[in-house]
């Protein structure tokens, strides 16, 4: 984890924003909880669809899964509502329940960054409640003054609304903030809100892929992750 000793080492900023996305930056959690959403949709629903087909579509957040894929066969089967939440809140106690573990340099890197920007969030097509147990598994939940999850807004990733919602709750400028995201969704979300993003490869999508999306840098993981490229990337001067 690289440091820059000749930027003021003692300062820190509370006009910067910095965003973590939570699935694929964060945690390992895209196979396993992508898993037991289908192996849910599929036993409590009967809804089945071949997860393995369309990577990208693992970044959508659940409820946007459900419509995207499933929309018209639930209006013909008539699912209410009420079986959907049901299936979900039992998903959601499958992921939370999961021994999921966290990426490598996850904690160094919120740590890194907590050290220099006061203002720390993460933006997650999760619900917040589970966004925040898995913070609190990772030991970094001290670290976050913001959780941005599928409780905040109508329509996640790549919706620009999930970022507008962060910075307008930290009154600071968008091209303040930060995103670090895995997928094209996320990026797309990030820079539509005016953030800058920095593409994390240990996701969803590959080092290749995000290359193509107009992330301001892409990473391998986030032990490339260093101040000077932060500094750089949101022009702290």
């Amino acid at each position: 984890m690289g440091l820059v000793k000749n930027r003021m080492a003692h300062q820190k900023y509370n006009d910067y924003l910095i965003c973590f996305d939570l699935d694929g930056v964060l945690i390992n959690s895209m196979e396993p909880a992508i898993r037991i959403f289908f192996e849910t949709m599929g036993r409590e629903l009967g809804l089945t669809y071949d997860f393995r087909a369309d990577r990208k579509m693992w970044a959508l957040a659940p409820r946007e899964k459900i419509d995207v894929l499933w929309r018209d066969e639930i209006r013909r089967r008539g699912i209410t509502q009420e079986q959907i939440d049901k299936a979900m809140a039992i998903y959601q106690k499958g992921k939370m329940e999961a021994n999921i573990p966290a990426l490598p340099y996850a904690r160094e890197a919120m740590a890194l960054l907590a050290n220099r920007f006061e203002n720390i969030a993460v933006v997650s097509g999760n619900a917040n409640f589970m966004v925040e147990g898995a913070l609190k598994k990772l030991d970094v939940l001290s670290y976050v003054k913001k959780i941005t999850g599928t409780d905040d807004v109508a329509l996640s990733k790549p919706d620009p609304a999930i970022y507008r919602k962060t910075v307008e709750y930290f009154n600071l400028l968008p091209g303040h903030t930060l995103a670090f995201e895995d997928s094209s969704h996320g990026i797309a979300a990030a820079k539509g809100a005016g953030a800058k993003a920095i593409g994390v490869a240990t996701g969803v999508e590959t080092f290749e892929e995000l290359q193509k999306t107009p992330a301001d840098a892409v990473l391998h993981n986030l032990s490339e992750l260093t101040l000077d490229l932060v500094f750089r990337t949101l022009r702290v001067s």
